[in-house]
């Protein structure tokens, strides 16, 4: 069951096999591989125990062949990379650079594609050469401060980040999301 789960990040390689109690031959081949022992009703040596406490090696042991199973399904979710989902959100023409402050920096501009959101992600472009990144931490549209500005709108940003914005820069602003990705564990089931 164990071998057929299908999954592109990650997945279990079963180093050794064998029947009978635990040994100290199986703790020392577990930490070479840096692995765990999965023990179905059996035991550990009293010396294997000892030298797997030495040696930093986990001994799980089972009695119930599902719940090692879901054990090691559960290992297996925490280890699987989150998805980055990046949603480009507009772009920004910086007209003027108001106030240039230790870690931000202050300048109008006006939006000529999608919108300008708050919190979002800004990339700062200067001719064609990506110069850095940072974050819209304010966002105002004439005094006000607004979560977001359509495009054709004149605003003023906060810009968080160690690139010094120019005039004449363009700041392209996007989104981006972690998602879970989910083990497929319906395969081993087959």
């Amino acid at each position: 069951m164990l071998e057929k789960i299908d999954n592109p990040y990650v997945g279990v390689k079963i180093i050794g096999r064998g029947l009978g109690n635990v040994t100290d031959a199986d703790v020392l081949q577990a930490e070479a591989s840096d692995a765990i022992i999965a023990a179905f009703n059996v035991k550990a040596m009293k010396t294997a125990s000892q030298l797997a406490r030495d040696k930093n090696v986990k001994i799980a042991e089972y009695t119930v062949i599902y719940k090692l199973f879901e054990d090691v399904v559960e290992k297996l979710k925490i280890l699987i990379p989150a998805e980055h989902i990046y949603t480009e959100l507009g772009t920004l023409n910086v007209l003027r650079v108001f106030k240039k402050l230790e870690k931000s920096m202050i300048v109008g501009g006006q939006v000529v594609k999608g919108k300008v959101e708050l919190g979002a992600t800004a990339r700062v472009v200067r001719g064609d050469e990506v110069i850095g990144e940072g974050k819209i931490t304010t966002l105002q549209s004439g005094k006000a401060d607004v979560k977001d500005v359509e495009q054709g709108t004149e605003c003023g940003i906060e810009f968080t980040g160690k690139t010094r914005i120019e005039e004449g820069d363009t700041i392209e602003v996007y989104k981006e999301e972690e998602k879970a990705r989910i083990l497929n564990v319906h395969s081993a089931n087959r």
